[in-house]
């Protein structure tokens, strides 16, 4: 339904990678890292948020991109500074369709995202 939205990150124009684009906020994963602590370095890196609220949403790019998801509380906003990119931007699932500046594999990831919340099997 139309109250679900994902926060993404706005990168900056002069950004090495996807420059002026939106997208996921992340990043790799250090040596010694597995996947999970990676998310919570990268969430606090990036947001200066922490949380253990996180779920499993799949693996994409040949089991190299694993994406979570985390049930933002009303006062997201409130509790984060968004230390990477230029911003932060909510997204229904009508506004990122719409959007020019997402690559395919965030559409991809994003689809997956709005079909679980519609089907109530991500909350």
């Amino acid at each position: 339904n139309g109250d679900h939205a994902v926060f993404l990150q706005k990168r900056s124009v002069d950004a090495v990678r996807l420059p002026d684009f939106f997208g996921f906020f992340g990043g790799g994963i250090d040596e010694g890292e597995t996947p999970e602590q990676a998310l919570m370095r990268e969430i606090y890196e990036e947001l200066a948020y922490r949380t253990e609220d996180v779920h499993y949403l799949g693996s994409y790019r040949e089991n190299s991109l694993h994406a979570y998801f985390h049930p933002a509380p009303n006062d997201f906003e409130d509790q984060i500074t968004v230390q990477e990119g230029e911003y932060g931007k909510w997204f229904t699932k009508e506004q990122y369709l719409a959007e020019k500046k997402l690559i395919d594999l965030d559409k991809i990831i994003l689809a997956d995202v709005f079909q679980k919340l519609e089907n109530g099997t991500l909350e």
